[in-house]
């Protein structure tokens, strides 16, 4: 399933990673509930990558001052209550509050994710190095747009093709869809037929080969 960036001058932060990294604005609580759906599975792994690779792509584009963003600052969440109101967060802020933390539409100090759900589905809360943050971040909808829309060329893909990466969930929706007769076929048969499928998008070959983890490369063997 896929979902349009919502309209208006602003999309939250989660709406704005998952755009990025799936191809979907998710807000927090579908975000979260995306997240869950994929344990247990192969794609698991490749998911929270996708988040991590495209929280560190927005992050990098709004420090070049290339997408704007705006947040509340706060410099203690254990402290008395803030009244703290939404302004634009300075482009070198990010160079080091680049931590997606899903439960508030937030920022912190550090690089990856803050909460992520390890194998029996429990969210997992990563230490903090600082108490401050930044909450509610707001993305520009027109820079986000301009930057990471595959017709612009740039998302979370690979310097080398200069192609925005294929989302996860769209190679996983691609895979499904092969007849298990073109599923054992050679590996970089495979790739060809995807590549030309999603030829606005980059996708490595081991992507290919990770998607039958326990098959060997090379032509199975027909032998019983």
């Amino acid at each position: 399933m896929t979902s349009a960036l919502p309209r208006g001058s602003h999309v939250t932060l989660s709406e704005a990673v998952s755009w990025i990294a799936f191809g979907a604005a998710y807000d927090k609580q579908a975000l979260r509930a995306h997240i869950m759906s994929q344990l247990g599975r192969h794609s698991y792994s490749a998911v929270i990558q996708d988040l991590k690779d495209a929280i560190k792509a927005l992050a990098n584009a709004a420090h070049g001052g290339k997408v704007k963003l705006e947040g509340a600052y706060i410099a203690n969440a254990q402290g008395p209550g803030s009244n703290a109101r939404n302004a634009a967060i300075a482009a070198q802020r990010l160079r080091d509050y680049r931590q997606l933390d899903i439960s508030i539409d937030g920022l912190r100090f550090g690089q990856g994710l803050t909460w992520f759900p390890n194998c029996t589905g429990e969210w997992v809360y990563r230490a903090q190095a600082r108490p401050d943050f930044f909450a509610s971040v707001l993305v520009t909808r027109s820079d986000l747009m301009a930057r990471f829309s595959p017709l612009a060329g740039r998302s979370v893909g690979t310097p080398k093709s200069g192609l925005p990466r294929l989302p996860e969930a769209e190679l996983q929706k691609w895979w499904q869809s092969l007849s298990l007769t073109d599923r054992q076929l050679p590996f970089d048969r495979i790739h060809q037929f995807c590549k030309a499928a999603h030829s606005g998008y980059h996708v490595a070959r081991s992507r290919i080969r990770g998607l039958a983890p326990g098959r060997r490369p090379g032509r199975p063997s027909n032998r019983p």
